[in-house]
């Protein structure tokens, strides 16, 4: 079946491609034993593992021995790996970003020395031992461009080639903000990369477009915005959390109120203070005033609905599906006060433990879609007309009774 958008296709392959690339050079970096452990005789075609040929190389013939020779370098890669995690908890606690670099040539012999092969009678021979595996690890596969593009192509193929959690136990996942990474931490961190370059990067580089093209076909309708931020928002929810997806479609949902709401000056008079001009960002983008679609409460009051209907954002801060039901103290601010906080008695006031931090009412309050924002327009379109009723009144009745007074 022929792609519906060849360039879109070639350019989403050449991100696999650099993507499961860079990560056959993480693992060639950061755990090269790797290669080796995970391969068998049986996945070659010649019936002999990566395992066995570099065994045999190292001519030795006892199996256990070479296991306990991994091994001892496997604990040298997870101390430095440990090392790095630690500096990267620190710099986090800090509030920094994290940047350390991982360099386990440099401090594997020292590792060797001081850690795995400490109080040991025979070091220097175990460690030389071990540097030589780490040496033709090298030669033959980490520092080996061409094996390292089939590797990559071997990790793409998913279980379909590898049966197995990869990588799981050499993993941080403490440091990884992946709610749903389950078992396969690193196949379903690639997939999500895609996921997100998919449904959440190409949207909302498109939204400024989709926001323009609403605001001028005509048909006043709201629902393929709608669908967008749905579809932002599902998969954010599917990678991060709920609660971040909820933030991120609020603040789409507010720049999108904020695109088409008319400014204070166009509410006046139904109107028409403000003929022939633009009154919105809409209106500037689109370069003229009569051929858009603005906003008022009304319409900013129905997106808000619609939103909270298709559960983009929930209407009320409460999970729908949360068996348990909390509760949490209540406190006010003193009057004639310098910002005095006092907590009410927990007996008598305590209120429902909210769920979300983002929520269709908040929306409301914020973008002027509430009973406030209603009342203001109301108050901008008819205040004037009542006044000027009234003056107009004043002043009839006074020449009535000027005049009455001449007679």
């Amino acid at each position: 079946i022929a792609p519906k958008n060849i360039e879109e296709e070639i350019e989403l392959e050449s991100c696999k491609i650099f993507l499961y690339r860079t990560l056959a050079r993480i693992v060639a970096k950061r755990m090269p034993t790797k290669f080796i452990k995970i391969d068998r005789d049986r996945f070659t075609e010649k019936g002999t593992s990566r395992y066995k040929m570099v065994r045999l190389l190292m001519g030795i013939d006892d199996p256990e021995e070479f296991d306990k020779l991994i091994k001892d370098v496997n604990i040298a890669e997870t101390v430095v790996r440990k090392e790095i995690s630690q500096k990267a908890r620190e710099a986090l606690r800090e509030g920094r970003t994290p940047s350390v670099t991982y360099d386990l040539d440099s401090r594997l012999e020292e590792i060797l020395r001081s850690i795995v092969y400490k109080g040991d009678k025979d070091v220097k021979s175990k460690v030389a031992k071990a540097l030589e595996l780490v040496k033709l690890i090298k030669e033959h596969y980490s520092e080996n461009e061409g094996f390292l593009n089939d590797f990559a192509s071997f990790i793409r193929g998913g279980l379909k080639k590898y049966p197995f959690t990869f990588a799981l136990e050499d993993t941080d996942i403490s440091l990884l903000k992946f709610s749903g990474g389950g078992q396969t931490v690193i196949p379903r961190f690639i997939g999500d990369i895609s996921q997100i370059e998919q449904n959440v990067v190409q949207p909302i580089l498109n939204f400024p477009q989709l926001l323009h093209m609403v605001s001028i076909d005509g048909k006043h309708d709201f629902s393929k915005i709608i669908e967008t931020i749905q579809k932002i928002k599902t998969t954010i929810e599917g990678i991060i959390s709920i609660d971040y997806a909820h933030e991120v479609a609020h603040h789409l949902a507010l720049m999108t109120i904020n695109y088409f709401k008319k400014d204070t000056y166009a509410r006046a008079f139904f109107g028409l203070l403000s003929s022939g001009r633009r009154n919105s960002l809409a209106a500037e983008i689109a370069g003229r005033a009569g051929a858009v679609w603005e906003w008022d409460s009304r319409e900013i009051d129905a997106f808000c609905t619609a939103l909270e209907t298709y559960r983009v954002l929930p209407k009320l801060p409460y999970s729908i599906i949360s068996t348990k039901v909390e509760y949490e103290p209540v406190y006010i601010k003193v009057p004639f006060t310098k910002n005095k906080i006092i907590k009410l008695p927990e007996k008598i006031f305590k209120q429902r433990k909210k769920n979300y931090s983002w929520w269709g009412h908040k929306l409301r309050q914020v973008s002027g879609g509430d009973w406030k924002g209603k009342l203001y327009d109301i108050i901008n379109r008819y205040l004037p007309l009542v006044i000027l009723f009234l003056l107009f009144k004043f002043i009839k009745d006074a020449l009535e009774e000027a005049q009455g007074k001449k007679k």
